[in-house]
């Protein structure tokens, strides 16, 4: 599981949905991707994505720990980690119950 957390500063976009995808695919200088993360993005971490996912590809490890009881968590954002699921409430909320 990751979160992506990183903030646009674009309008107001903060961590906007599918603002990921430039990083993910290494295409920061796409114009597409630029009206989304702006002209500055953080080369270094779309670096980080697109050699977690081509790994996760070829290996079927993204370089951090499977999701599990502990609800961990790989955070990209300036700074990435793996850390304790954050929004645990509200994700649970949305998991159907037997």
């Amino acid at each position: 599981m990751y979160e992506f957390a990183w903030e646009s500063p674009v309008r107001d976009l903060r961590a906007a949905h599918a603002l990921e995808l430039g990083f993910v695919f290494d295409r920061l200088r796409d114009p597409e991707a630029q009206r989304l993360a702006g002209a500055d993005a953080p080369q270094a971490l779309a670096d980080e994505m697109h050699a977690a996912w081509i790994s996760f590809i070829t290996t079927g490890d993204p370089g951090w720990p499977v999701f599990g009881p502990g609800r961990l968590t790989r955070l990209f954002d300036t700074r990435t980690s793996t850390v304790a699921q954050r929004r645990t409430e509200a994700l649970d909320l949305l998991t159907p119950r037997a």
